[in-house]
């Protein structure tokens, strides 16, 4: 997808099952597992409340250099792997080799956040050792978020159980760059932060003829982008925080300016544009609308 003197790269990593009641909370399961989205109903339950769950990774070719958005599932754990239903068919390195990318071609890399399903391949296993995958890149990071998850406490452990095969590596390697706040990676790509899923999340913001909105687990799915006061369970702040985040980021200034939207989870569709909408009980609402890629 061309987006000005920028190309974008849908890369997949596959699939992962998650819990449907934890991915909606509240809301009630009449409502998201027959929720319609470009036709379709992607949030049907298997027969363990399950959802299916995409990992589209976002490689953006700019002209002073690759950008890789996320990386991944975490599949180093076999537990892991056999309680989420991991399938990587095809896996990101698969993804990157078809679109004429290797690893050693990718200069920076962004994590929204350090949660297992977004960090699968910062580190691969060399030689009975973890190292980076992505060994010329810089690692771009919230320093919030990374000491959360080199130190989460009782409550978070398990939201970060795979940072120290797929985090702490990296920061020994010299590949590790720690943000605070927003920052300009190249003119065009920045990250902001967006706390509510984790406490250090961040999304991109790239930015051309218009903008796009990398939202992450802000907003992972298109009825959590369409419903304000849809969020997940597995947010570790409050319902105030997330709705401040969203409001300001997503209805705002996204909806508002009918942005383009990045879909890391959805599995109906990548990129949409948002609108913003008033409801028949007269609320604000969002409104997805699928974009084709070419």
């Amino acid at each position: 997808m061309k987006f000005g003197d920028m190309e974008l790269y849908i890369l997949s990593d596959g699939t992962l099952t998650e819990d449907g009641g934890g991915i909606f909370e509240y809301y009630p399961k009449n409502i998201w597992a027959s929720y319609e989205v470009d036709g379709m109903t992607p949030y049907r339950t298997d027969e363990h409340n399950n959802i299916l769950a995409a990992a589209n990774c976002l490689l953006i070719r700019h002209p002073e250099g690759n950008v890789l958005v996320e990386t991944g599932v975490h599949d180093k754990t076999l537990n892991y792997v056999k309680y989420h239903n991991i399938v990587k068919n095809p896996s990101l390195m698969e993804s990157m080799k078809s679109a004429g990318f290797k690893p050693s071609d990718i200069d920076i890399v962004i994590n929204s956040h350090l949660n297992p399903d977004h960090v699968g391949w910062n580190t691969v296993i060399e030689d009975g050792r973890l190292k980076p995958t992505f060994e010329n890149a810089k690692y771009v990071i919230q320093k919030k978020e990374f000491r959360k998850a080199m130190d989460p406490g009782f409550e978070l452990k398990n939201d970060y159980f795979s940072a120290e095969e797929d985090v702490l590596p990296l920061e020994g390697s010299g590949t590790l760059e720690l943000v605070e706040g927003e920052k300009e990676i190249f003119p065009g790509i920045s990250v902001i932060p967006t706390p509510g899923h984790t406490s250090g999340h961040q999304s991109v913001m790239i930015r051309a003829e218009r903008t796009m909105l990398y939202a992450a687990d802000m907003a992972a799915l298109v009825m959590h982008q369409e419903k304000p006061r849809c969020k997940m369970a597995f947010d570790a702040l409050g319902r105030e925080e997330c709705w401040r985040t969203k409001k300001k980021l997503l209805y705002d200034r996204a909806a508002e300016n009918s942005w383009y939207t990045y879909f890391y989870h959805e599995t109906s569709f990548s990129v949409g544009i948002i609108h913003k909408i008033t409801n028949t009980r007269g609320e604000m609402e969002g409104r997805v609308e699928k974009v084709e890629i070419l």
